[in-house]
């Protein structure tokens, strides 16, 4: 393997400070809240008031309905002091995925003279996943942190695989997501290919510390809320050959959508042969991309599934690199960073029509992009945080609303939500509609009439204009002879411009005639 040529510190700390602000630039034209990450906020909120780990305060038989149990903890520490959570998520994620970059830049500096090192870390750093899931809320990076660095320290240590600290960021990993334990494993199996057997013995010691963080939280889990995984996950996976199929267009559509992706898979061609580091490089992102598939994907913004093998992915591509001369390497990382930035403007590489074949999200009618499935994600987050806030200004805690997007609606009020997608629920798996063709997540859908026998106190939430409410109503109510005109009442609630509502705009609520208290 080359050796990498030695810079001075200051050239060294110039050129990785300007990774750092082209990384940062493309956060920046990225940053976004998705409204999942208001589900863990609602939970963060209620462990911070005392009200324990459930989404609707006191339910008697509340459920997991988050993945990010660490996530939610740290975030109840910061709702405790009365801090905006949906800033300091962001925050705490684009820390992680600056501390990425760093530890990328150091290994990479191994490999790389110091300008292809920055070249790297900024690809890296731009490349659309990395820079979207820089914010979001959610524990992405963290998680993404946790499991490179169980890679860097088994993997890449200079000697020795550093154990201890290799099963810590493990531990960090398994406690920050539900699969963290799949994720840590592809890295311990990863390792056992490259390290000589004498040495093997250390991946047994080390691998003792996620398990035995397992365990506890499977402890904590069965205790909490008698189940041995989480709701979530009974919820939302349903594994087939729909799901595989639906699995491999996702896989499909990150190399459509990302032809940086593609470009470092040609580089394939220059690892032949390639042991050690590489190796287990390559073996970690094939497992990873396998799980995707096999869990048919995910339905958020710029494949969130697959941010953990970022780094990982770069990491292999320096080591490729490395065997070839400046001339052809230095073209070849320009490229990654030029492809990267052209996409994160609206420039796709990869025609349109290639892209569509690749569609994965099969409950939109129509394709999208997935830049333009993130400004629709922002212009939804915005819509649903008013309408949130408004709930919060009109109804009083402890009424009920039936939902599909329970996140920022949820976390603005205290409704007790009655989630159509089972997520928060303890609802029968046998009573949700399923699987249908769908787009990730969504396979199992609970129909409006389910919640009917606990009597909602509303059917519908809706903001409208002031001038004319009803335009926004659903015709099933405009109807006089319809089925919502028969069974709920409109209410209609002005919005005050000075607490930043729209001016001119209300607060529709169907009101449903016959009630109970909720959990009845």
């Amino acid at each position: 393997m080359p050796v990498a040529v030695a810079g001075s510190r200051g050239k060294n700390l110039t050129l990785l400070a300007v990774a750092l602000v082209g990384w940062a630039l493309a956060a920046w034209r990225y940053d976004f809240l998705v409204d999942d990450a208001f589900i863990s906020f609602r939970y963060a909120k209620h462990l911070a008031g005392g009200l324990g780990l459930t989404f609707n305060a006191g339910d008697p038989a509340p459920v997991e309905g988050f993945t990010n149990l660490g996530w939610v903890l740290t975030l109840s520490l910061f709702e405790a002091l009365g801090m905006n959570v949906a800033l300091v998520s962001r925050v705490l994620s684009a820390l992680a995925a600056l501390a990425v970059l760093v530890l990328f830049w150091r290994r990479a500096r191994r490999y790389l003279a110091p300008l292809d090192a920055a070249l790297a870390t900024l690809a890296l750093g731009v490349f659309p996943s990395f820079a979207c899931w820089t914010t979001g809320g959610l524990e992405t990076m963290v998680f993404g942190l946790a499991v490179f660095g169980v890679f860097e320290r088994l993997v890449l240590a200079d000697k020795a695989p550093r154990a201890v600290q290799a099963g810590l960021f493990a531990a960090l990993a398994v406690l920050t997501r539900a699969d963290g334990l799949v994720w840590v494993g592809s890295v311990y199996a990863a390792a056992a290919l490259t390290l000589a057997r004498n040495r093997r013995a250390i991946l047994v010691r080390s691998a003792a510390i996620p398990l035995a963080a397992a365990a506890l939280l499977l402890a904590w889990r069965w205790q909490q809320y008698q189940a041995w995984l989480p709701n979530t996950a009974r919820v939302k996976l349903h594994l087939g050959a729909a799901s595989l199929e639906r699995g491999a267009l996702y896989a499909l559509s990150w190399l459509a959508h990302a032809p940086a992706a593609g470009l470092i898979l040609l580089l394939s061609v220059w690892s032949r042969g390639t042991k050690g580091p590489a190796r287990a490089a390559m073996a970690v992102c094939a497992m990873g991309l396998g799980y995707a598939v096999l869990v048919g994907g995910d339905w958020m913004p710029w494949f969130r599934l697959l941010v953990p093998l970022l780094p990982i992915l770069f990491l292999w591509t320096c080591l490729v690199l490395a065997r070839m001369r400046a001339d052809v390497r230095r073209p070849i990382l320009a490229a990654l960073v030029a492809s990267s930035c052209l996409t994160a403007f609206d420039v796709e590489l990869v025609p349109r029509a290639w892209r569509e074949k690749t569609k994965f999200r099969w409950s939109d009618a129509a394709y999208l992009s997935e830049n333009e499935c993130w400004v629709r994600g922002k212009k939804q987050i915005s819509t649903w945080t008013t309408l949130g806030r408004a709930l919060g200004l009109c109804t009083q805690p402890g009424e009920s609303l039936v939902l599909g997007a329970i996140g920022a609606q949820g976390y603005y009020s205290e409704l007790w939500i009655h989630d159509l997608h089972g997520l928060v629920n303890r609802e029968e798996r046998s009573s949700i509609a399923g699987p249908l063709r769908r787009s990730p997540g969504h396979d199992f859908v609970l129909p409006m009439d389910h919640f009917d026998h606990r009597h909602p106190t509303y059917q519908m939430a809706l903001l409208a204009p002031a001038d004319d409410p009803q335009s926004a109503l659903p015709l099933s109510w405009r109807d006089e002879h319809g089925p919502l005109r028969q069974t709920a009442d409109l209410v209609v609630h002005p919005l005050p411009p000075a607490q930043g509502f729209p001016s001119h705009s209300v607060l529709l609520l169907l009101r449903n005639r016959a009630q109970q208290p909720p959990g009845s």
